[in-house]
């Protein structure tokens, strides 16, 4: 099923209520890569997540030539 690892965010009115914790957190669950959320144990997620996060950083810093520029 195409929503079977979504998380529907909690309803909102107001810009402190956006912030808190019941909205925020499904909307960063739900923009996770399929592969992290379907994982089984808390064990396996961690180190996914941990991954996605490591190559999404060294990805931005390479983008923005931070790392470039080193070996220019």
């Amino acid at each position: 099923s195409r929503n079977k690892s979504y998380l529907k965010p909690a309803a909102t009115r107001t810009v402190k209520a956006k912030k808190a914790i019941t909205a925020v957190g499904p909307r960063i669950f739900n923009s996770l890569p399929d592969g992290i959320k379907a994982s089984y144990h808390f064990p396996g997620f961690k180190y996914a997540i941990r991954s996605h996060l490591q190559q999404e950083n060294m990805m931005k810093r390479c983008f923005n030539g931070e790392i470039l520029c080193k070996y220019i």
